[in-house]
This record gives C-alpha cells, sequence and structure tokens, in this order.
C-alpha cells in the first residue's frame, strides 16, 4: 500500500514537473513573439509611412521616393490609417478533446488569440485590386481622405507610372490647389493639368482621359487580347464632382472597366446612399474614426462583405502647400 502511494506521489509530482515546464515554454515563446510583435510592426510602418512622414520625405528629397514600381507587390497600396492588422506568424495549438478541459491546451490557446493581430500597424487600400471606392463624409473629412491618398500616391510613385485626375467644385478650388504643383497631375507634354473645376473644364478633361482609356479598352479586348496593352501608366480618378460627368462616356466605363482600363476610381459623398452601386469598397469617415466595407460588387464568386475599424490618419490643407 505504501508502495502505492509512493508511486502516485511520484507520479503527481512528474505531472506537476511537466505543466511547469510546458508553462515556462510557453512563457518563453511568448517574449519571442512579443519580439516579434513589435519589429513587424516596424517593418511596417517604415513600408508604409504616416501622411507627414511621406511630406518630409519628399521634402528631403530622400533616395527611397517613387520606389514602388508596377512590378512591386505593393504598387498602389495606399496606406489610409492605422488598427489591427494580422500577425505574420501564423501559430498553430493543439485542440480541448475530451469532456474536461485542460488548463495547459487552454494556455497555448490564449497565446494565439493574443498573437492573432497586432495594434497600430498600417491599414491600406489596394488600387490595383479596387476600380471603384466609395468615400463617405463631411466635407472637411473627405477632403482630408483627399490629401492622405494622394501624399500617399506621390511619395511612392512615380509620375510616368501614376497620373492624378480630379473634377471638383469652383468653390474648392483652393483646398485642390496644392496639387498643381505635382508631376503627377500634367500630361505626359506637360501640357495640360488633370484637374476641372467647372462644367465646361470636365468636359474637356473627360474627352482628353476618355481617348487613351477607351484605346486600351478596345485593344485588350480585342482577339489580340494575348499581347495586352500595358496599362501604364495607371490612372487615379477623384470624382468630387460626379455631376460635371453625369453624361459622359468616361463615367460608365470607370464604373464598370476599371480594370481592363488601369483606372481606380474615388466617388465622393455625404451619405452613402449617393455612391453608386459599382462601389467595391465603401470607406466612411467621421473625424478620426474611419469604416472599411468591402462590398465586392465587382465579383460575383465573392460576394458578401467584410468590415474593418481604423483610426484615419490626418493632414493639414497648409501642410500639404508646404510639402507641394
Amino acid at each position: 500500500t505504501m508502495g502505492h502511494f509512493r508511486k502516485k506521489k511520484e507520479h503527481r509530482q512528474m505531472v506537476e514537473q511537466l505543466q511547469t515546464r510546458y508553462l515556462e515554454q510557453i512563457q518563453k515563446h511568448r517574449v519571442e513573439l512579443d519580439t516579434l510583435k513589435v519589429e513587424q510592426a516596424k517593418y511596417l510602418i517604415t513600408q508604409n509611412p504616416s501622411p507627414l512622414k511621406s511630406v518630409q520625405r519628399i521634402e528631403n528629397r530622400e533616395s527611397n521616393l517613387w520606389e514602388r514600381t508596377p512590378e512591386s507587390p505593393d504598387f498602389l497600396d495606399i496606406r489610409i490609417g492605422t488598427g489591427e492588422r494580422p500577425f505574420l506568424v501564423e501559430l498553430k495549438v493543439p485542440e480541448q478533446k475530451g469532456y474536461e478541459e485542460n488548463p495547459l491546451v487552454t494556455e497555448a490557446q490564449n497565446v494565439k488569440r493574443d498573437f492573432n493581430t497586432i495594434p497600430n500597424g498600417h491599414i491600406s487600400i489596394s488600387l490595383k485590386k479596387n476600380d471603384v471606392i466609395g468615400v463617405v463624409g463631411n466635407k472637411e473629412d473627405r477632403l482630408n481622405f483627399i490629401r492622405i491618398v494622394t501624399t500617399q500616391i506621390m511619395t511612392h510613385h512615380a509620375p510616368n507610372e501614376v497620373k492624378i485626375a480630379a473634377f471638383y467644385h469652383e468653390k474648392e478650388k483652393k483646398q485642390w490647389d496644392w496639387m498643381r504643383w505635382l508631376p503627377h497631375v500634367w500630361d505626359e507634354q506637360r501640357s495640360m493639368r488633370f484637374l476641372s473645376e467647372n462644367q465646361q473644364d470636365a468636359q474637356k478633361l473627360a474627352e482628353v482621359l476618355f481617348t487613351p482609356l477607351n484605346m486600351r479598352r478596345i485593344y485588350n479586348s480585342s482577339a489580340q487580347a494575348d499581347a495586352k496593352v500595358p496599362l501604364i501608366p495607371m490612372y487615379v480618378f477623384f470624382l468630387s464632382a460626379r455631376e460635371f460627368l453625369e453624361d459622359d462616356p468616361l463615367t460608365p466605363m470607370l464604373l464598370r472597366e476599371g480594370e481592363s482600363v488601369g483606372a481606380s476610381t474615388f466617388i465622393f459623398a455625404e451619405q452613402r446612399e449617393r455612391l453608386p452601386m459599382e462601389c467595391d469598397l465603401v470607406i466612411s469617415l467621421n473625424g478620426e474614426d474611419g469604416e472599411l466595407v468591402e462590398t465586392f460588387s465587382s465579383s460575383a464568386e465573392n460576394s458578401g462583405t467584410t468590415r474593418a475599424s481604423f483610426k484615419v490618419d490626418r493632414l493639414s490643407f497648409e501642410r500639404c502647400e508646404l510639402g507641394a
């Protein structure tokens, strides 16, 4: 009998030792994962700097200006704010088995839960994957959004590879004038800026832009589609005054054929109901708070929605003027 109790005690002590070692190992992994988490966050922020740091990079004429090329995986990935991002290390942990909960398995599962995401990572949108993006918010929030997107484009992308075209109301002219000095808004001959502030100018600009985009569409949908026309430069459109193009053939092309012509379009409204149904992505702005909703309108096999909240980047008009 004494031998039985001794063996039982030894077994219990062995189990306790194993549990202690297991928990110590888990704690060691937590420290390692914490380090990786910090390194990932630093790397992502370095690769995707804030709008203010982007402007400073331009002012200092740093060597990494325009470093993203059409071959880069992050070409036209545009940072719009900060929030939770997936942790790059995928953790595999055991599952609970049986009716009783195993505390060691629970501890391992807690590690996976705690290291599923990283906080304060950059939140970005892909203008290569999303042809039509709706942006909802008040006037100041919309203008701030335009500033942060434009800053990201002009920092990371060369003007011969990405062009910006904007249609806006004359009463907002002052808030857009800083963009006049960007090389990305000029045509190849530097004879015309892709900026329009009234109906008459909008129709002229739309006609100029429709021609090369339509040539791409025609050629890439022809029998010779296996030798497709390169979609460079890519065109990014800001339609703040969409009514200027209400009956223009450029509008349906941008809404329905953006991918085939190499164009991505931002459409702005005060209420979501005023956005066209073709939006792949809807971004709602409310001061520093933003919500990103993917609608997958252009992809039948991916129907549905996903949502993500984020903190919107901010950049003042005055800072943009200095940077431009």
